[in-house]
């Protein structure tokens, strides 16, 4: 990201958050950029991050940055209902299992392929 939008490395950190029911082991990151936690820990390293952070960017480099952000922004409502059909039921946001379309006693939903060791359940919409 730091490359493609022309800005220093350094000034970029990165949150991998994890759920409280997956266990950690053997989690070893000698990156300072990233941060490996539970997500409810998650609040209390970003505050610290922030209140000793140094000032990167003026507001003339933030406006620069969000300008070179903001036109990957714009989707018209087809693009938006497209990626939807095409993202919808595809990966589980608790294991990164594939979500399968299956049959309940309430109807069809998206439930992950890794069941029973991962019981996250979309509804279709």
């Amino acid at each position: 990201m730091a490359e493609r939008l022309n800005i220093p490395y350094e000034s970029i950190r990165s949150y991998i958050v994890f759920s409280e029911r997956c266990t950690l082991k053997n989690v070893l990151s000698s990156d300072i950029s990233a941060v490996i936690t539970y997500s409810n820990l998650f609040l209390t390293y970003l505050r610290h991050d922030l209140r000793i952070g140094r000032t990167v960017y003026t507001q003339k480099g933030v406006d620069a940055l969000y300008g070179s952000l903001e036109p990957f922004s714009h989707a018209t409502e087809e693009e938006k209902s497209k990626h939807a059909e095409q993202t919808s039921g595809s990966i589980c946001p608790w294991c990164g299992g594939e979500l399968v379309l299956r049959q309940g006693k309430y109807g069809m939903f998206y439930g992950c392929r890794n069941y029973p060791r991962c019981t996250f359940t979309r509804k279709i919409k």
